[in-house]
């Protein structure tokens, strides 16, 4: 006799269920890793992305409008039952064909750029109210395009200093619905002055 036996069912059923249980938590580990490295990676991206939308907008500003008056910049609140929210307004110098300059005023929303696309831009305006006798027909430029699992919020904060007048800025927040406990913020290098 050789003193081997064959398994019995339930000792079978036994090595089975053993199986079963640390393919489970395997699978579970590896779950939870490829997860949690998927979220670092998204909130990276999106720093990088509102990075990118801060770089379009401060150059748009400070480059095709260098006479922008800083006292003259006013953030918005944003508003949730309008399908375009206005980011930020600003008062500006504009060249006309003419010798005499124009001040116009410069606006940042958030729409679509195409209606029924579904899709969100941030896009520039210049609106021609305060230039008379000019056309009516706004300038228009996309600079940022949202993706379409994603949300821009905006706010102002306060800014306390010991000397001159009080200071805001403007706080944007991007927001993924994957990852809606993982928001990322940043804040845009543009100053509204308060009186």
């Amino acid at each position: 006799m050789s003193g081997r036996r064959g398994m019995t069912l339930i000792e079978l059923m036994a090595v089975m269920l053993s199986a079963l249980l640390v393919g489970a938590m395997g699978f579970h580990l590896m779950f939870t890793s490829t997860k949690s490295v998927h979220q670092r990676m998204s909130v990276l991206s999106r720093g990088e992305r509102l990075r990118l939308l801060q770089t379009a907008v401060s150059r748009d500003l400070a480059g095709r409008f260098p006479a922008y008056q800083p006292g003259g910049v006013s953030i918005a609140s944003p508003n949730p039952e309008s399908a375009s929210q206005t980011l930020l307004r600003a008062n500006v110098l504009v060249q006309g064909e003419e010798p005499n300059v124009d001040l116009r005023e410069v606006i940042y929303t958030v729409e679509e750029p195409s209606p029924g696309s579904g899709q969100r831009a941030v896009i520039r305006s210049l609106d021609p109210d305060l230039a008379p006798g000019r056309s009516s027909q706004a300038s228009l430029q996309n600079l940022f395009t949202l993706e379409f699992k994603e949300n821009l919020v905006w706010s102002a904060t306060p800014v306390a200093e010991a000397t001159g007048p009080t200071l805001q800025r403007l706080v944007v927040t991007l927001t993924d619905e994957r990852f809606k406990d993982r928001p990322v913020s940043r804040e845009l290098r543009i100053v509204e002055k308060k009186p």
